[in-house]
């Protein structure tokens, strides 16, 4: 599978099959997604959503921060560098774009 073969939007309606199947499923495609981002099939932002998802599967540390609400567990310090290297706006707009209160959510991670 790749873009080549199924387009643009055929790759992001993969992504997001593979993004929202079962825990089980979601972590079997590890080296698939890996295959795909590095080879530029999937945009960098998909592969970071998925990346934090399978993360919070395992129970490791996000690395880009997208599954704010319940799976806290990732520096906020930090985390905009990672998100900026994947092309993806800042966690405070997208806790903005969440209506998530960033300072707010920071001062309750940190207590």
């Amino acid at each position: 599978m790749s873009e080549e073969l199924v387009g643009w939007f055929g790759m992001n309606a993969i992504w997001a099959i593979v993004q929202h199947s079962e825990d089980s499923e979601l972590i079997s495609f590890k080296q698939q997604m890996d295959s795909w981002y590095e080879s530029g099939d999937i945009a960098a932002r998909n592969y970071a959503t998925y990346i934090d998802r399978h993360h919070v599967y395992q129970g490791l540390p996000q690395l880009y921060g997208t599954q704010l609400g319940g799976h806290n567990d990732f520096d906020t310090d930090s985390v905009n560098d990672r998100r900026m290297k994947m092309g993806m706006i800042s966690i405070e707009r997208y806790a903005a774009y969440m209506g998530i209160d960033w300072e707010e959510y920071v001062k309750k991670l940190k207590n």
